[in-house]
This record gives structure tokens, C-alpha cells and sequence, in this order.
């Protein structure tokens, strides 16, 4: 077997090829012939190092691996060998590189453009479906970049595929065994709680059931039962029950001897009844063992024949002959209770410990199939699968990747994920503004044409274009009051143009009139003067979900009822009282 720096030096390179880090795996789909492992790394790009292989070796590399400072010489305790050695320093120099490349990048990023170049750009990219990435529209169309161009690697993508479904399968599984030892846990406290009530019950019986002030009484009744004269009862086969249920826990030794003699057992409590009670009444209530063993020999089979006796006792009939047979009874049934709810406590004590061993084998899995992250399994998951329930599932390399460029903000993790299909739109027209003569302008929804016309309310030098804008807006018969951004004053008419909120959805597209505006973060209340069930309601609304109209003013006026309005009674004769308001 390959000595421990080899293993992990060639598992690191496998991570870098995107292969499987297990050194199997690796030799057998890298090393399938001599010299084949070699050509594989001399023909490895260095711009082909995958997104998510820093994380993967972070252990690998050592804590200097998170700033990128990694030696290309190990410590002398893990260089035995000039293969680890070579392999070891071909690994951090590529990562080296890749952190060169990856500063590079962002320092590109940073580069300053003009505010006119910037808007056109955020223009684009909000009429290809961006508009509602309110952050970090440049980490949506880099993550889009990267990954197309990864994308040509279709067995490595295939590969990784396949790693992230075997890494999902341990998911789904660690969690199923979480959720059975949170279940197994809240069990075994139930459970624990159980076995003091019914040592205390033991310890400290009530006066009529105290087994340990008449088990003197015993001997004198078992005699009456050994007289072949005198009367036997309904009780005597539960008496002689009570008798071999005994023996069988404090004594199983006698009863294999006696076999089916009676008389032998009745003679064996008849001289032992008190040494018999007090083994089993102390193995009972000791509070240190797992167990009820009043004797060393007794077995679970054993102890499974005294709970079929004592449950199948009579007590009623016993409880006739006598109240020592009756207290006797009622005092082995509680132990034989105690017995089982030990016995189950030991399981599922066992069954909890063998579920957690099992969770921690899995995470070890985890550990080893890559996923040594900074980010915690529960955010990776969070993230991943808002991914996939918006169509556009993740590989793990780009999951780390859309992690570490947004810190570890779950919500602006998410945003880039789910951003990606308008991204990989917007980025060809981008490069190439020409494919801009084959847009689809009726793909155009409002909230793009109104999130455009904001961006270039922001810059003077755009002003022009955006005056001819509002002109078109006009000859539409869209002409707005105010310069498009501007804030709606109170009085004006207003148009809804879309909500946030899912009742007043039914608002969208009608004009009402400010009515207040409060400056907080919803500020606008507006009065709906018409449209049927909505009439004379008012709502509130945030900032950009209305817009001043001047084409639409004077039609929100509210509409009053009442004689002034429509006549003496407001109803049927309001036409009469509109004709005679005419005369006037």
C-alpha cells in the first residue's frame, strides 16, 4: 500500500483533474497504464483548475491554503517520498496560480467606467431578466462566465455529477439518521423517567401492598398447600404459579433440579422465602445497575417465563384466599414490570448509540467525498435546493463558488444561483452588442421597461435619451406628470404598476389618487375612486409600485353618494337629479 503522503499527494491531484479524491478510484481511471498519470497532469491547463477544489483540499494544504500561501516543499514529516514531494508542489502551484488569476479577476472587475457605460450595461441586463437582482449584478454574469466556459468539460461535468449525486444520497441519509436519533433520544428520556417511579413504588409501598412486612406470613399458607388434606381452592394453581415464578428469577438452578415436582419448590420457599425476597427486592430497586438480576445465572428466557406466569395469575382468586398471596403477587407483577422497562431502556440506549455511531460514519463520508467547506451543510443545502426548485440545479463546484462570493449570505447566494438562466442571456449580447438587432421586444414586461427607465434617471448624461423615451411614452398614451423616478406628490393621480403584496395584486393597472404619502418604507396610500367591488378603497403601497399619470388625472376623483351627487335618494332617481343639477 502506498505510504500516507502519496495517498494524499495523488488524491490531491485527482481533485484537480476531477476525479474521485480516493486513491482506488484515482489509480484506476488515471494510472491504467505506465506514464498515463503523468500525461494527465502535464495536460491539465493551468486555467482549468476547478472552482471547487481550494475547499476540497483545504485540509490538504493546511490552514495557509485559505490565503492562498501554500509551500511548494512539505514539512519534513510528510516528505518521504520525492513522488509526494513532486506531486505535492505541482498541486500548490497550480493553486497558486489559480488565486493569482482569481485577484486578477476582481481586480478587472473593479476596473471604473463611465457612468454612461455602466447604466447601458445594467440596461441590457435588466431587459434580459436581471431586473430584480438587486445585488451584485457583476457576480450573477461573472458566475455565468466561468461556468459556461466549464461547461465544456463534459466528462469532468458528468463526473462531478455523479460525486454530487453520491454526496446528496449521504445528505438525504444523514439526515433521515438525525431525525431517528432526535426520536430515539426524546424515547430513552420517557423512558428514564419510567424506572425511578417504579424503583420508588418498589421502595416504598403503601401499607397494604408491602410485600416486605408479609412475606413472613408465606411458609404457614404454602404448608396448607403441601397437606394433601386439607381443601384446595380456585388459588391453588395460581399459588403454585406465584411459586415457580419466583424460583425461576432468584433461583433458576432449583427449578431446572425440581423439573415438574411441586412439592420440591414449595419446600424451596417454604425455607427461603426471605432470602428469596431480599435478592429480588434489592436487584430491583439498585439504582446503579442496567439491569434486574437477583441471580447471576438467571437468563432473558428465564426471566420471559416468570412474566407469562405472573401475567397469567388470577389475582382476584388469590386475593380470596389470602392477602399474602394477593400482596405477593402484586409485588413480583412490579418487578417484572421493572425488569422490562430496564431491559428497554438498555435497547434503545444501545439502538441510540449504534444510530449515532452510524451519523458520525456518514459525516466521515461527507468529510471524504469533499465537502471540508467553510460554509456549514445547512446553508450548502438551503442554497442548493432554492437552486433546483427554480430550475437551475447546482454542481457542488459551482455551489462553492456562489458561496464564496457572496460571504456566506444565504440570501445573496441564492439571488446569483437563481439568476443564472437570465445571466447566460444577457452576457452574449454583452460581448457582442450587435445580437442586441435579434432582441425580442416583446418579451419586455413592464417592471424591466420601468427598472430601465430608473437606471437612466440616474445618469445627466442620459437625459436626452431619456426625455425621447417619455416621448414615445406620450404618443403611447403613457405620458406620466412627472420625470420618470421622481416622487408622486399627494393629489396626484396615480398609476399601479405592480405590488409586492398578493392582495392588492388586483389593483395592478388602475389609477387612483394619493391620498398620503408617511415616508416610511411603504409610504403611499392611495384611494381607488372606481372599479366595482374596489370602490372608494384605499391601499398601501411601497416606492416604484406607482407611478404620477397626467394622461389618466381627473378620472380618481372619489365618488360620493348622496343627493348632491345623484339626486334626493342617491339611487333610482339619480338621473332625475343630474338633469335638474344640468337646468341649474
Amino acid at each position: 500500500p502506498p505510504s500516507a503522503p502519496v495517498r494524499e499527494a495523488v488524491e490531491a491531484a485527482a481533485t484537480l483533474l476531477q476525479v474521485r479524491p480516493d486513491f482506488a478510484h484515482a489509480q484506476a481511471r488515471l494510472m491504467p497504464r505506465p506514464g498515463a498519470f503523468v500525461e494527465r497532469l502535464l495536460a491539465l491547463e493551468v486555467g482549468q483548475v476547478p472552482a471547487a477544489a481550494r475547499p476540497r483540499l483545504r485540509r490538504f494544504l493546511g490552514s495557509a491554503a485559505e490565503e492562498g500561501q501554500c509551500e511548494a516543499t512539505p514539512p519534513a514529516a510528510e516528505a518521504s517520498t520525492a513522488v509526494a514531494v513532486a506531486l505535492r508542489g505541482w498541486v500548490c502551484a497550480l493553486l497558486r496560480h489559480e488565486a493569482a488569476a482569481l485577484e486578477v479577476e476582481m481586480a478587472a472587475e473593479c476596473i471604473s467606467c463611465t457612468p454612461a457605460m455602466q447604466a447601458a450595461v445594467e440596461c441590457i441586463c435588466d431587459l434580459h431578466g436581471l431586473h430584480e437582482v438587486e445585488e451584485d449584478l457583476r457576480g450573477a454574469l461573472l458566475m455565468a462566465d466561468r461556468f459556461s466556459r466549464d461547461a465544456a468539460a463534459a466528462g469532468a461535468a458528468e463526473e462531478e455529477e455523479g460525486e454530487d449525486e453520491e454526496v446528496s444520497e449521504l445528505q438525504d441519509k444523514a439526515s433521515m439518521v438525525r431525525r431517528l436519533v432526535g426520536l430515539m433520544e426524546e424515547g430513552l428520556k420517557a423512558a428514564a423517567k419510567e424506572v425511578p417511579k417504579l424503583q420508588e413504588g418498589l421502595a416504598e409501598p403503601s401499607p397494604h401492598a408491602d410485600f416486605g412486612r408479609r412475606h413472613e406470613e408465606v411458609p404457614d399458607q404454602l404448608h396448607a398447600l403441601r397437606d394433601p388434606e386439607a381443601p384446595k381452592g380456585p388459588h391453588t394453581v395460581h399459588a403454585h404459579a406465584l411459586v415457580r415464578a419466583t424460583l425461576l428469577i432468584s433461583k433458576p438452578a432449583v427449578v431446572q433440579s425440581a423439573g415438574a415436582d411441586k412439592g420440591a419448590l414449595l419446600g424451596e420457599v417454604i425455607k427461603s422465602i426471605g432470602e428469596l425476597y431480599a435478592k429480588i427486592q434489592d436487584a430491583a430497586i439498585d439504582k446503579q445497575a442496567e439491569g434486574v438480576t437477583p441471580a447471576p445465572d438467571v437468563t432473558e428466557a428465564e426471566w420471559e417465563q416468570c412474566k407469562a406466569l405472573v401475567g397469567g395469575i388470577n389475582g382476584k382468586a388469590l386475593a380470596q384466599a389470602s392477602r399474602s398471596f394477593s400482596t405477593w403477587h402484586e409485588w413480583l407483577s412490579k418487578v417484572a414490570e421493572l425488569h422490562s422497562a430496564k431491559a428497554g431502556l438498555l435497547s434503545k440506549r444501545n439502538a441510540a448509540k449504534q444510530a449515532k455511531e452510524q451519523l458520525l460514519a456518514i459525516n466521515k463520508q461527507l468529510d471524504a467525498a469533499g465537502l471540508d467547506s467553510p460554509f456549514s451543510l445547512a446553508l450548502m443545502h438551503s442554497v442548493a435546493q432554492a437552486a433546483k426548485d427554480a430550475g437551475q440545479p447546482l454542481r457542488r463546484s459551482q455551489l462553492c463558488w456562489v458561496l464564496e462570493r457572496a460571504k456566506g449570505d444565504e440570501r445573496v447566494a441564492i439571488s446569483l444561483a437563481t439568476s443564472q438562466a437570465s445571466a447566460r442571456r444577457a452576457l452574449p449580447v454583452l460581448r457582442d452588442p450587435s445580437l442586441l438587432s435579434n432582441f425580442d421586444v416583446s418579451a419586455v414586461t413592464p417592471a424591466m421597461a420601468r427598472r430601465v427607465k430608473e437606471t437612466l434617471s440616474s445618469v445627466e448624461a442620459l437625459q436626452t435619451h431619456l426625455a425621447e423615451l417619455s416621448a414615445l411614452d406620450e404618443e403611447a398614451g403613457e405620458a406620466v406628470g412627472r420625470r420618470v423616478g421622481e416622487r408622486p406628490q399627494v393629489g396626484d393621480t396615480v398609476l399601479v404598476l405592480s405590488s409586492r403584496d398578493d392582495e392588492a395584486s388586483r389593483f395592478v393597472g388602475m389609477a387612483g389618487r394619493l391620498e398620503e404619502d408617511d415616508g416610511s418604507s411603504q409610504p403611499f396610500l392611495v384611494l381607488f375612486p372606481s372599479g366595482g367591488d374596489y370602490e372608494n378603497q384605499t391601499w398601501w403601497f411601497y416606492e416604484g409600485e406607482i407611478e404620477a399619470s397626467e394622461l389618466l388625472a381627473g378620472i380618481a376623483e372619489p365618488i360620493e353618494h348622496g343627493s348632491e351627487a345623484t339626486g334626493e335618494e342617491g339611487g333610482e332617481e339619480g338621473g332625475e337629479g343630474e338633469e335638474e343639477g344640468e337646468e341649474e
